[in-house]
């Protein structure tokens, strides 16, 4: 059923290496995501101190692009990682102009009238998804890909939520402004 696998020897789980690197622990999905205190069965992999380096800020960045389309004002959780990803924003003009760059003025039919949308580069999203996709095989597997074997991640492109006829009856329904 699965492809030809490697064996879990203590190896990275991302780039296969066991020898001559310092091998970490790193979470899937990653840490940051979640507020403190983080739950207490989060995975944690085997993974070198080069590919956790390699995937921190693209971390930080996923964190802070989902961080934008949580409910921070009924969810507690979202709140605080949200409040997580603004200091990442404060200590980064950089990030903090890129980000505000990608914002869109939308009419959304609720009480609170028009806000605002955001787009959310699917490059660096993807490296993050297929992180998580590796992790989560290795965890399961016990076992890594092959570095042959090809991640794709595909996002839907045409509806934002799994069920269109709810979402258009929603209340929290918009479109964007030409």
């Amino acid at each position: 059923l699965y492809p030809k696998m490697r064996k879990n020897n203590e190896q990275c789980y991302l780039c296969g290496r066991s020898t001559g690197v310092k091998l970490t622990r790193d979470h899937v999905p990653p840490a940051c995501l979640f507020p403190k205190p983080r739950p207490s069965e989060l995975i944690t992999l085997p993974c070198c101190t080069d590919c956790q380096k390699e995937h921190q800020k693209d971390e930080e960045y996923f964190r802070t692009n989902i961080s934008t389309i949580y409910d921070v004002r009924t969810n507690e959780k979202a709140k605080a990682t949200w409040q997580k990803a603004y200091k990442s924003l404060s200590r980064g003009p950089q990030l903090l102009k890129e980000l505000t760059s990608r914002l869109a003025p939308v009419d959304i039919e609720t009480p609170l009238g028009t806000t605002r949308a955001i787009w959310i580069p699917q490059d660096r999203t993807n490296e993050i998804l297929k992180k998580i996709a590796l992790g989560l095989f290795y965890h399961h597997t016990k076992s890594r890909l092959p570095d042959d074997f090809e991640v794709q991640i595909y996002l839907q492109q045409t509806e934002y939520f799994p069920f269109p006829d709810l979402w258009r009856k929603s209340r929290n329904v918009g479109r964007f402004k030409n």
